[in-house]
């Protein structure tokens, strides 16, 4: 098993989201403690984008890489399901011009009206 489809499946064994009616917490605060119990999905992320833009591609979309994580957690593909909130897109695309500099055009960034 390569070193992404390990990845993968060591993600699918943890809760991915936590649900809380009610939850008082900013988009952003969530998004924190998400990555904070989370940090392989960032991992992930990360080298999901770094594998689009040592290939050339210009730009990509942060919501496209939530969706190719999903289809590979889905549980036709062997794996358990679980949600990424897409809330947290943008703090994901953020992130990883923040740790990559050199790739801030690759997300076209927007203001986040709340959170």
């Amino acid at each position: 098993m390569d070193a992404q489809a390990s990845l993968f499946n060591d993600i699918a064994e943890r809760k991915l989201l936590e649900r809380h009616p009610g939850d008082a917490r900013t988009i952003r605060e969530r998004f924190e403690r998400f990555h904070q119990l989370n940090p392989d999905i960032y991992r992930l992320f990360s080298r999901i984008a770094l594998n689009y833009a040592r290939k050339g591609t210009k730009r990509i979309s942060a919501k496209g890489i939530f969706e190719r994580i999903r289809y590979e957690m889905d549980p036709v593909n062997g794996s358990n399901f679980y949600q990424l909130n897409n809330d947290f897109t943008p703090y994901y695309s953020r992130l990883f011009i923040a740790n990559h500099p050199d790739y801030k055009r690759l997300f076209q960034t927007r203001m986040i009206k709340t959170g």
